[in-house]
């Protein structure tokens, strides 16, 4: 559900747990990359590093930022979206200034 629209608007889903977050990348990655277990179908327990420009790391309605190395909001990598004002805020952050 909700997939095509994914596909349409070119964001790359991947139904999964992310097991560790590297936003500086390290040896092997130059972009930033997360490490992810998938949790659907056929790949269900396979692992992937995949590498992105922007990622969303869904993490209910309970925060649990310790749950995955490199999230949360001390390492300064981590946005928070639980107030309308903040998001647009942080969205607005993400910008590239000509577009502010």
């Amino acid at each position: 559900m909700g997939r095509p629209l994914y596909k349409k608007l070119n964001i790359d889903f991947r139904l999964a747990g992310a097991l560790s977050i590297h936003p500086e990348g390290d040896t092997e990655h130059a972009k930033p990359f997360v490490t992810i277990q998938y949790a659907d179908g056929g790949r269900a327990g396979q692992t992937e590093a995949v590498e992105y420009d922007y990622l969303v790391n869904a993490t209910g309605p309970k925060l649990n930022f310790a749950a995955t190395p490199g999230l949360g909001p001390e390492a300064g990598y981590t946005m928070s979206v639980c107030t309308p004002p903040t998001r647009w805020r942080q969205i607005a952050a993400c910008r590239p200034p000509s577009r502010r």
